[in-house]
This record gives structure tokens, sequence and C-alpha cells, in this order.
């Protein structure tokens, strides 16, 4: 027989809806279902031998979705909907035979089989899942988005997965555009789509059509604003980046350095301080002002860092510090382009126990014209000969324009 698709399901649906005109209909149906189109030919044969522990089998291949590929039985599965009609679990079985080597589908019915396994079961994690590698293997990122948005009540650590493999092929404005458009509507897939592109290498183009795009409500959330601020440094816009961070940081820079004082204490990194806790060493906000800062002296790494945006030229970092223990030198004031191995200056921050405070360390550096845009100053601890715990108290860290000489 060649019925048309369409036709079956809906003859189907109603007569499994109508439980009340006797079981001899749905009988009937699903004698029509095994012999339609939907199952393949010759399905009507091999119809004995399912119940509950074949739809439990079917169930168990299908939960691996997202984990690991699934071992379908396409007769097991084409018995099963034959004799249980009423389960979605057929359908979404048949659907991922089709769909599991090839998502865009390889008979072009797959996308029947699983809106009929979701009306049967609108919770369905397996058929969304495939549904939506469905619509993103064909580029419908519109529906994809739909499937995820409803994925995210269902199975939340599914959604960062799948939100991986959606922004990895955005490469362009144009998609960017695709993109959001999608996601208008669903809340919450803002901040997962932002996670995913703030750690993706993105081009200038993209990075800045995404803050373009965003909209001001959303871009206004905290924790968007801070993925909008990462994928722009990461694609090189450090100045871009700033007027982002700036909009949501609450209070203007006066000098080159925010807070040389440390005394904002609500502005988030990077534009602002961060302060290492961790096997490197700890830094903690000392009662009088400014900063206690320990280094272990175990793993190198930076204690007390920010970014800045300075324009090509000559600088001074100075730095009003004290030696509390330790002989720091160890400890070092640096200097650096970010996301490049280029170091601008760095000085140890050794100095006699016990040295009056005020006493300054000052840092001569140049900012290159090229490859330069972002810059990093940082106490950090470093490896050395001279081994040993420092402490250190650090009551100013800024920067001025001056002569190197």
């Amino acid at each position: 027989m060649n019925f048309n698709t369409s036709m079956i399901v809906r003859r189907l649906m109603a007569a499994a809806f109508l439980v009340c005109a006797g079981l001899t209909v749905i009988v009937s149906n699903a004698a029509r279902v095994a012999e339609s189109p939907l199952v393949g030919a010759g399905a009507s044969a091999r119809l004995g031998g399912t119940g509950p522990g074949s739809l439990g089998e079917i169930r168990f291949e299908l939960g691996k979705l997202g984990t690991t590929k699934p071992q379908i039985d396409a007769d097991l599965a084409r018995r099963a909907l034959a004799n249980m009609p009423l389960s979605s679990e057929p359908f979404t079985a048949l659907a991922a035979l089709g769909l599991l080597d090839d998502p865009r589908g390889q008979t072009g019915k797959e996308g029947a089989l699983l809106a009929e396994a979701l009306r049967r079961d609108p919770r369905s994690r397996a058929a969304r899942v495939l549904l939506l590698r469905n619509h993103a293997a064909k580029g419908e990122l519109k529906p994809a988005f739909d499937q995820l948005a409803r994925l995210r009540v269902l199975s939340p650590g599914l959604t960062e997965q799948v939100m991986e493999a959606i922004t990895g092929r955005i490469a362009t404005p144009r998609q960017v555009d695709q993109a959001l458009a999608a996601i208008e509507g669903h809340d919450s897939l803002y901040l997962p789509f932002m996670n995913r592109m703030a750690i993706k290498k993105k081009s200038p183009e993209v990075a800045l059509r995404v803050l373009e795009r965003l909209p001001p409500k959303v871009l206004a959330r905290p924790e968007i604003r801070r993925g909008v601020v990462l994928q722009l440094i990461g694609a090189g816009e450090y100045a871009a980046a700033r007027r982002v961070w700036q909009q949501g940081a609450g209070q203007s820079s006066a000098g080159l350095v925010h807070s040389p004082d440390f005394s904002d204490r609500n502005a988030p990194p990077p534009f602002n301080w961060q302060f290492s806790i961790n096997s490197t060493g700890a830094v903690e906000r000392a009662k009088s002002g400014g900063l206690t800062v320990a280094y272990y002296d175990r793993n190198p790494g930076a204690l007390v860092s920010q970014l800045l945006t300075l324009n090509p030229g000559v600088y001074r970092a100075r730095v009003d510090y004290s030696l509390i223990s330790g002989h720091a030198s160890n400890v070092r004031l640096r200097v650096e382009c970010d996301g490049v191995l280029n170091t601008l200056a760095e000085v140890a921050m050794s100095q006699n126990k016990g040295q009056k405070p005020g006493t300054v360390l000052i840092v001569p550096f140049v900012v290159p014209a090229t490859s330069c845009r972002g810059q990093k100053i940082a106490i950090v601890g470093v490896a050395s000969e001279q081994r040993g715990e420092a402490q250190l108290e650090v009551r100013l860290i800024d920067v001025v324009v001056g002569d190197v000489k």
C-alpha cells in the first residue's frame, strides 16, 4: 500500500486515543502502521515476540544518546512499533537508525517519526536530542534552539555539549545574526551560548557582531557581560572589551590602572584586580588598606594581576610595598603584552625586611606599536635558586606616562 505518511500518522493517533471504542481499533491500526513506509516493507512478517522487556531494551539503548552510540535493533524497533503503537520509543528508535550515522537523515522520514514520538511523550529526551541534531545538521537554527530550550529543562547537563557544537560553527557575522535570532524568546539559552562563544577563538568581526546584536537587557546581565568581555579580549578587541566592562563596573577609571590602591571591591576582573588563592599563593586585603601577598614558592604564577589598554609609548610602573618575611627575590613585578610572549618589564621585588612604608619601586617600560593592544601588569611568583616563602604588603600599583630614561 502506498499511504501518505502524514495521513497514516493522523489515523494512528485517532485510533490510539479512541480507547473507549475497543482494542480492536488499536490492533487494526497497529497492523496498518507495520505495513507503512515509515516502518519498512516486510515488517508485518515479524510482529511477534515483543513486550515490555523489548521496550525496555529499546529504552536502554536510547538512553545512551549524548554519551555513546546506541545499538538499535531495526527488527525489534519495527515489531515494537506494530505491537505498542502508543509508546514513543519505537518511533524514536526507527528515527535513530537513519540519524546516528547521518544527522541530516538518510530516508527523509526521520523528522515525521520524531514528531510522532514527541506527540506520545513530549518529555522524551532521546527524541528531542535527535530532532535537535537533525535541525542543526540542516542549518535550521530556530527549530534547533527551540528543542535545546526544552532540553535545558529535561537534561540541563546536555545543553553545554550541544551549544558547544552549535557555536563551533559560527564563523561569520551573518551566522551570528541567525543564531541570536534563533535564540530570541529563550532567555535561558543566552548564558550557555556566551559561555561557549567566550572560550572560542573568534574573529574580531564575529565578536563585535555579538556585542552589536545582543539585546540591551541581556547584555546588562553581569554573567552575559563577562562572556562578551572575554570574547572581545580573545578576538584582540581590548578597547571594546574595556568599554563593555566599564558599563557594568559602576565607576570610571581616572588613570591608566583601575583602582591602583585596591579600594574598588565591586568591579570584576580582568580590568580590575584579580587575586590568587591557590597553590601558587594567597592574596588578602589588609585591614589597614592595600594587600597582603604570600608566595609559597612551589608553583610559579600570577598572584595579583590586571589587564590594561595602554597606547603605544613609554611608561613607568610604580609599586609601593614592604617586605614582611622572606627575601622576595622570587616575587617580581611583571608587565607583558597579553596573549603573546612579549615581556615588557620584569623586576624582582626584593628589599630589606622592615623597609619603611612609602618606598617605591619604579619600573620603566615601552609599549610597542604592534602586537600589544592589551597589556597585563602583575605581581608574579617565579622559580629561583634561593627558594623560600615570601610575604609582602602591597599598598599601590600604578602606571603613569613617562620617559624611560
